[in-house]
């Protein structure tokens, strides 16, 4: 063998090794932006660590083999909760979804049809809108592989806050200590209606104002449906029936 072409045995070798090494690292070769489809750029990108994926932050973006996600902005309306994310394809086109981003029942979206359609090397932008407000976490299914970012959400903790009084008392056990106080005072039947016919439920800030239907029965047996009213104060462990009215 010759020389010369022992020499460019060995070049050719030397490039193979070279592209291989590239794929290790992790880059990845992906048509210019602007330019034609024969032409390429390299565009190196780092996947995401797993143990990372769990807590990402508003911003942050999600590094997949594929394709890359970024959780943009999040916008908390009265009744919805609006993700804008951008999704960015790497070496090959990507088919995707909007529903991909899980936390609820998904209202509207500006992908058309829910379709992320990228080409290789291209990005979306958009928005998927949610019902309800009270979300404070949202996760990419990427078949599996899940990257999850999680968010303050004033509107949950107020809706938390609402669930209970200053002293903690959340308002199921407030009904139950009225029923109790009921049974007492009717010994021979007082059903409160309060899963079925709840007429009021507010919160007074150290106390529940409840209201409700209930069936009492006297010592003949015989039923009658009244009206029911209540104040509770306490702690879960410790309601206490402040005010009871039945007429």
């Amino acid at each position: 063998m010759g020389k010369g072409k022992r020499a460019a045995i060995i070049v050719a070798v030397l490039i193979a090794l070279a592209a291989i090494g590239r794929g290790i690292a992790g880059e990845s070769t992906v048509p210019a932006r602007g330019g034609d489809a024969g032409e390429t750029q390299e565009a190196a990108y780092e996947l995401t660590p797993e143990e990372d994926l769990g807590g990402m932050q508003i911003g942050q973006t999600a590094v997949f083999e594929p394709y890359e996600v970024t959780l943009e902005s999040v916008e908390i309306g009265d009744d919805t909760l609006t993700a804008t994310i951008t999704v960015r394809a790497h070496g090959e086109a990507q088919s995707l979804k909007a529903k991909f981003l899980k936390g609820g029942s998904i209202a509207e979206t500006s992908f058309e049809d829910g379709a992320i359609e990228l080409a290789a090397g291209g990005s979306a932008t958009g928005t998927i809108t949610y019902s309800g407000n009270t979300l404070t976490s949202l996760t990419w299914d990427n078949w599996g592989h899940e990257a999850t970012w999680t968010f303050e959400n004033a509107a949950k903790d107020a809706a938390d806050a609402a669930k209970r009084t200053s002293q903690g008392l959340e308002a199921p056990y407030a009904w139950q200590a009225v029923e109790a106080y009921g049974a007492r005072e009717y010994p021979y039947g007082f059903d409160l209606n309060w899963w079925t016919e709840k007429l009021a439920e507010d919160n007074q800030g150290d106390s529940w104002y409840l209201k409700a239907t209930v069936d009492i029965r006297n010592e003949n047996g015989k039923k009658a449906k009244h009206t029911c009213e209540a104040v509770v104060e306490g702690t879960n462990e410790d309601p206490q029936v402040t005010y009871f009215i039945v007429y």
